[in-house]
């Protein structure tokens, strides 16, 4: 985001101009924003959200998954697709199975900070 011209500043309440340029300055660059919002929107589904509790713990198969989380295998392989998409999860094969897990401790992190964040407001 490129920072704007001093005068659009001049109608702030609550903070300063300069205090404005500096925040305006910090602000992620849009293809950033882009991806975080797509990585929200990949978590607004309840199921996908499961999953990664899921995938969490530790590395699982795509019936697994179904059986945990009383969903079919088409619908949960679609909710693969679309973490996988967002480089949330990765799958390896072993013969005939596919096995899924969390990318990395980053999803795990984020994950863990919005559940404590939803156990805290509650």
């Amino acid at each position: 985001m490129s920072p704007k011209s001093q005068e659009d500043y001049t109608n702030l309440h609550s903070i300063s101009e300069d205090e404005a340029r500096e925040l305006v300055k910090r602000v992620p660059d849009q293809e950033s924003v882009d991806s975080i919002s797509e990585t929200f929107r990949a978590l607004s589904e309840p199921t996908r959200v499961k999953i990664l509790y899921l995938l969490a713990s530790e590395e699982m198969c795509v019936h697994d998954l179904t059986t945990l989380t009383d969903s079919s295998q088409s619908s949960v392989s679609h909710h693969l697709k679309i973490l996988k998409l967002n480089d949330l999860v990765e799958a390896r094969r072993e013969g005939k199975a596919v096995y899924y897990s969390l990318v990395d401790q980053h999803v795990s992190g984020l994950f863990s900070k919005c559940l404590e964040h939803v156990e805290y407001e509650e």
